[in-house]
């Protein structure tokens, strides 16, 4: 797989370094599991909120499916090796923040900001 990151060097962020690392971690593992080749981290500010997304270029979500795939537990594929907890435990640290996270297709794969 390849990695891009595209952050802009003086970026700082109002969140402890461990929930970021929580949430960043999820993102890049998931993108990582369903890539077919590339994985993009991008951050930056807008309007002073700090903008994350994570994408890749594999299959996606289904625009259906995105909503319980924010619920716990919940597993989209039949591959295994996951607990269905991950984009779940990222909504929960994000709106602890007072932020807010949404999914969108990347054509191809899943864009997570």
């Amino acid at each position: 797989l390849s990695f891009k990151m595209d952050v802009a060097e003086d970026l700082t962020a109002p969140i402890d370094e461990g929930d970021l690392s929580e949430i960043l971690g999820n993102l890049v593992e998931n993108a990582a599991r369903y890539a077919k080749s590339s994985v993009r981290v991008d951050a930056s500010e807008a309007a002073g909120e700090v903008i994350v997304t994570v994408a890749d270029d594999g299959q996606g979500i289904a625009d259906t499916d995105r909503e319980s795939a924010l619920s716990r537990g919940v597993q989209l594929d039949s591959r295994g090796g996951s607990n269905g907890l991950g984009l779940a435990i990222v909504s929960d640290i994000v709106e602890a923040y007072g932020g807010r996270l949404a999914m969108a297709n990347a054509d191809p794969g899943l864009a997570v900001t």
